[in-house]
């Protein structure tokens, strides 16, 4: 009985701290120092809306960071077990068409392009050092795949000490139902998923 109790009682206490965490998790609350990421831009997912986001972030003159995946062909030895596992990834080297940025979300010659050889942006890349000194708490991420980059990235960001935004409307996934499920990972565990127009709104504020 009193084992009971206490459970009730500490479940309450769990309860009550991250309805908190919650309350302050508000876009609309944030004086935060932004930076986009876009992360692996394929147009074959049917993402929505980058141009619109990206060239809004350009002109509020928000860091923009872009990342690709790139190997060392022939043997592919940076590749490790991630491309035993997804062959297909083998076509991520330099001169591939399909690796090229998409047209509509190229980095201009001034943007950073990252380039990584597992799922996650931060895994074995600089990014992260280099938002610590560009001064950024929070990074939004838009780019594909929600399952994989995305995902990959949006628990990276967390475990780093960033504060991370997927925007809803800006990645994309094979199918509905790994992206649907995904985003709901995210926004319960790593991070948080808003709409563009409340991203755009935080940005012209």
């Amino acid at each position: 009985m009193f084992g009971r109790t206490l459970r009730s009682e500490l479940f309450g206490q769990l309860r009550h701290c991250l309805e908190q965490v919650g309350d302050q998790a508000d876009i609309g609350n944030l004086e935060d120092r932004r930076v986009l990421v876009l992360v692996d831009r394929d147009d074959g997912l049917g993402i929505l809306h980058p141009r619109e986001v990206l060239d809004r972030a350009r002109r509020a003159g928000l860091p923009i960071i872009h990342t690709n995946i790139r190997y060392q062909p022939e043997r592919f030895l940076d590749g490790g077990v991630w491309l035993k596992k997804a062959p297909v990834m083998k076509a991520m080297v330099e001169g591939n068409p399909h690796a090229a940025f998409c047209p509509e979300v190229a980095p201009r010659p001034e943007e950073l392009v990252i380039s990584k050889q597992y799922p996650s942006s931060f895994f074995g890349t600089s990014l992260a050092p280099t938002l610590r000194a560009l001064g950024v708490d929070t990074v939004v991420l838009m780019g594909c795949s929600t399952s994989g980059c995305i995902r990959a990235t949006a628990v990276d960001g967390l475990q780093h000490g960033f504060r991370v935004m997927v925007i809803r409307e800006c990645v994309g996934d094979r199918h509905p139902d790994p992206h649907e499920a995904n985003l709901f990972d995210i926004d319960s565990k790593y991070g948080d998923v808003i709409a563009k127009e409340e991203l755009l709104a935080h940005i012209d504020a």
